[in-house]
């Protein structure tokens, strides 16, 4: 079993092949431990997903507890919601590290370089380099958890494949003041601010993420957002980082 990505969906689907006896080599591009804007947000569900409880150090200090939603009319919605708030390269370095606990082979920094099917034997040849050394393995199970734009699908099953993304996501990180609660996901339904589905607002440690997603030209969302959330919140600070 091969499985290409390190992300969430690779590391448990490495993780679940080697428990059930599989040989698997799981492969990520980066170095690790790296950075990813997407989806540091997950509900108490995720640890059933996963199978495995997320230790407290893996989260982020503060922990996610309500919910502000405004809807596309300006009406404010609130509740409760326990959420689990992590970055996610603590949280995926630590899924690489439960795949290879459970007899994984997991390379970081290691790209795929190119996928051919030998069907006299059914199966698949993956080379890979890793760090300039290149290497060929045969597999006749493969996951492509490799992202939007994913090689392995891309080459296997082209037919699938859309080879324009949907759209991307920016996030401004924010440090300072705020007229905002820690403990709260504000979420915005306003087409102006994100045309896809909502915009974002929530606290990670110390820095406030103000993110948006669009199909086109989302740092113009982006833009038109923060100065939105900047105005209203009385933000007082600096943006650290934008991505």
């Amino acid at each position: 079993m091969v499985v290409v990505g390190g992300g969430v969906a690779g590391s448990v689907a490495a993780r679940f092949a080697a428990k059930n006896g599989f040989k698997t080599l799981l492969v990520e591009k980066f170095k690790t431990p790296r950075n990813k804007p997407c989806s540091g947000i997950q509900f108490q569900y995720f640890e059933k997903l996963i199978g495995e409880k997320i230790p407290r150090e893996k989260l982020c200090r503060n922990e996610l507890s309500r919910v502000e939603m405004v809807t596309p009319r300006g009406k404010v919605l609130k509740g409760r919601m326990k959420m689990l708030n992590f970055w996610r390269s603590t949280f995926d370095s630590w899924l690489n590290s439960l795949a290879a606990d459970a007899g994984a082979d997991f390379r970081d920094n290691t790209s795929l370089i190119d996928l051919i099917e030998d069907k006299n034997e059914d199966k698949i040849i993956v080379k890979v380099s890793t760090e300039g050394m290149q290497e060929e393995v045969k597999t006749r199970y493969l996951i492509g958890a490799d992202g939007m734009l994913s090689r392995v699908r891309r080459k296997l099953r082209p037919q699938d494949f859309d080879r324009k993304a949907s759209g991307a996501t920016v996030n401004y990180y924010f440090v300072g003041e705020a007229n905002l609660d820690p403990n709260t996901l504000y979420m915005f339904y306003k087409r102006e601010f994100c045309p896809l589905m909502f915009a974002w607002v929530y606290l990670k440690d110390d820095k406030w993420v103000i993110g948006t997603g669009a199909n086109e030209n989302p740092s113009e969302y982006a833009q038109r957002f923060f100065s939105y959330v900047k105005e209203k919140y009385g933000l007082r600070g600096e943006v650290v980082k934008k991505e």
